[in-house]
């Protein structure tokens, strides 16, 4: 008796886990994904590489960012105004947003 082999990869349909898809023939861990593309072929629990950090982490990492980016622009802010401030009174009032046009003299 002859055996039918639909994907034509040398393994008869009945002995391959994946009858049609010639890539894969064998899943060892019967977790549904071939030993070919299976990162764990010998754990039906997972399949894929799973990255390091996780979506805590990634949060961390953007609230890093911001509070850096924030602090920049403070920082920014800040020389711009000591730069151009002149008197006592106008350096007092260098952490507050200009409210108009600035006075040339």
């Amino acid at each position: 008796i002859i055996e039918r082999d639909s994907d034509g990869d040398g393994t008869v349909d009945s002995l391959d886990a994946f009858p049609n898809d010639a890539s894969e023939t064998t899943d060892t861990d019967g977790d549904g994904v071939g030993d070919n593309t299976d990162a764990y072929p010998n754990d039906g629990t997972r399949s894929e590489e799973s990255l390091s950090f996780d979506a805590n982490t990634m949060y961390l990492v953007i609230a890093a960012i911001a509070i850096t980016v924030l602090l920049t622009l403070i920082f920014l802010r800040r020389e711009k105004y000591v730069k151009v401030e002149k008197s006592d009174e106008e350096k007092s009032n260098r952490w507050l947003f200009p409210r108009g046009p600035k006075k040339k003299f």
